[in-house]
């Protein structure tokens, strides 16, 4: 595996040399990933000795069959750098495909991006994707909603693939992100349930073959300090056990007082080369975060007071956040291969929110406080198989899948109260913590299946992207059992291919979002649904160097249910919600010292 390098051949297609000497079967070299490749050697009677030499732009790849002298040499070229754009993304198809065949809308916010943004909150990276925003959800600045094509992700996004409910507890720390892969227009074929916007995917580091270290500190303003480290390479001489380690600690005040914001992060990974070409990684994370509520500036009288605090330096926030993932990957055969990812994660919140209303009285802002103790859990199963096959003329992907999800929070705290209030012009912090405010503890679980199977077809220029899925899901709220439901998504996509260097296409895609709460004539609402017709023309130019995708698309979620006004408490079905648009993205490294990507959305909801 060769890390850092993309294919230098037209849109990353994979290159195969058959019987190249006598001693040689095949010589394979594949896009792993948005910035891996693999080399695959396959000897007649012994497997190669091989040896790698990095080349300006390239690399020299060194083959020696066992028992003989004579020394072959393979050069494979690979582009080093490949700026702020990437040819393959799984995100949107699951499968090794280059974006220029894939029928969908797909954002990629490389590491190089993040890395000379110096990036450590979604919101500064969300605008590079068009159709894309990303800000706080009343959390006081704890955690990060993305908004994509109107409509907002409920906090819910994903981790290498798997459904993260995290975000909406805990903010995520970028030191171990690798990149974030951004579909719009969700898919409930491969994710299940969600909104209808679309998917952020988050892509951890990985361990890699060659030895790398970087240390990093920063330093600024309101006594704002931070470390970083990252470690990796090999840990035996075969390379067949790799290791990673990312450190990252934080502490930082703000221009208002009382809100700090101060982390630890420590995630190590291992990598084990299981033979036949498999891998097994194994990543663990623990993450802590003492961030404090910040109520924002307020605005009275015709003045904005943004730089005073309206928390109470008795407040806390401390979240303590565990993962423990595991990716296996394993050929069978040259052209099936088997994939299993599991993922459980745990959070521990102690919070005593102390902070302001938004309603004005006078002069003055109600106290809020509420103690709170919470443990989330999930669990996140999958397993699927990939094969590669001809039909006639015709070239497919095939990918099957099953998987299972299951979330429990456990929240045992105070029911909130208000306590008298405080000055906007001069806020004090001498009030008395009021006692005897009742319990008030509550649990939910949710728990999803789903079994799934997509068919990549592509046969002369056009290519086909189909596939269909079956779920079912069901909610538990405080020991009353939702009967949940059950739902069929189905999902088209056609690419005609103009060039090696441009294409069209066209989508239609289904997504279901279950939804809590009664209705007040009675029972559950049933989920909402919603339907998306996109088209969209991408290309490729300055050798693949740079790349314009342009989209238009229509979506429609119906069955909306929100609070009953007149009857607190319950829901009413209110009607549908519509989103179109036009979206425009480019992207890429012009030369090697000029990166360029920018964004444009005009969007009408």
């Amino acid at each position: 595996d060769i890390p850092n390098a993309v294919l230098a051949l037209p849109d990353a297609q994979p290159f195969q040399a058959t019987n190249p000497t006598t001693d040689i079967t095949t010589i394979a070299v594949t896009q792993l990933d948005a910035t891996n490749i693999r080399v695959s050697v396959v000897g007649n009677q012994a497997p190669p000795k091989t040896e790698v030499t990095l080349k300006a732009g390239g690399l020299a790849y060194s083959l020696t069959p066992e028992g003989s002298d004579p020394e072959e040499e393979v050069v494979v070229t690979g582009a080093g750098e490949t700026g702020y754009r990437v040819p393959n993304a799984t995100t949107g198809t699951r499968l090794d495909i280059p974006l220029l065949d894939t029928p969908a809308s797909i954002g990629v916010i490389t590491n190089e991006l993040i890395e000379d943004r110096a990036v450590r909150r979604a919101e500064d990276l969300a605008p590079y994707v068009s159709g894309v925003t990303a800000g706080d959800v009343a959390q006081g600045g704890n955690t990060t909603d993305f908004t994509i094509r109107g409509f907002s992700t409920s906090s819910q996004t994903y981790l290498n693939g798997l459904r993260d409910g995290t975000p909406r507890l805990v903010l995520r720390d970028f030191a171990n992100i690798d990149r974030i892969e951004i579909l719009k227009g969700f898919s409930s074929l491969l994710y299940g349930t969600g909104t209808p916007g679309g998917v952020v995917n988050y892509v951890t580091k990985k361990p890699q073959a060659d030895p790398a270290y970087r240390i990093a500190f920063d330093a600024g303003s309101f006594n704002f300090y931070r470390g970083e480290a990252d470690l990796t390479g090999p840990l035996t001489e075969d390379k067949n056990l790799l290791y990673r380690l990312v450190l990252a600690f934080q502490g930082a005040e703000s221009f208002v007082p009382n809100v700090e914001d101060n982390r630890i992060l420590v995630a190590p990974s291992l990598t084990i080369k299981t033979g036949g070409g498999g891998t097994l990684t194994f990543e663990g994370e623990y993450y802590r975060l003492d961030k404090d509520f910040n109520s924002g500036a307020k605005f009275f009288n015709n003045q904005f007071y943004f730089d005073r605090s309206y928390t109470d330096p008795r407040n806390s926030n401390v979240n303590d956040f565990y993962r423990l993932s595991t990716y296996f990957d394993q050929p069978l055969g040259k052209q099936w291969s088997l994939n299993l990812s599991g993922q459980y994660i745990n959070i521990q919140r102690v919070l005593n929110p102390l902070f302001t209303a938004i309603t004005f009285r006078g002069n003055t802002l109600e106290r809020f406080y509420r103690t709170i103790f919470e443990e989330f859990y999930q669990v996140n199963l999958r397993g699927e198989v990939r094969g590669n096959f001809n039909i006639g003329a015709s070239e497919h992907k095939l990918l099957v899948g099953l998987e299972y999800n299951k979330f429990n929070v456990d929240l045992k705290g105070l029911a909130g109260t208000f306590f008298g209030s405080i000055d906007v012009a001069n806020p004090r912090f001498d009030v008395a913590i009021p006692s005897g405010i009742r319990p008030a503890p509550f649990t939910f679980i949710e728990d999803d299946w789903g079994i799934y199977v997509q068919d990549f077809v592509k046969l002369g220029r056009f290519r086909l992207l189909a596939g269909l899925r079956y779920g079912e899901f069901g909610r538990t709220f405080n020991d009353v059992e939702d009967r949940g439901g059950n739902f069929v998504s189905p999902s088209v996509g056609l690419v005609y291919s103009i060039t090696d260097s441009a294409s069209v296409y066209a989508s239609f895609s289904q997504s279901t979002q279950p939804q809590g709460g009664l209705l007040s004539g009675g029972g559950f609402a049933d989920p909402r649904t919603a339907t998306q017709y996109e088209i969209g023309a991408k290309v490729n130019l300055l050798n693949s160097r740079l790349n314009i995708t342009a989209a238009l698309y229509n979506l429609t979620q119906t069955n909306i249910a929100e609070g009953d006004p007149s009857n607190p408490g319950f829901s009413i079905l209110v009607g549908d919600i519509r989103s179109r648009g036009f979206e425009l993205d480019i992207a890429g490294k012009v030369t090697d010292n000029f990166s360029l990507i920018t964004a444009y959305t005009l969007q009408d909801a």
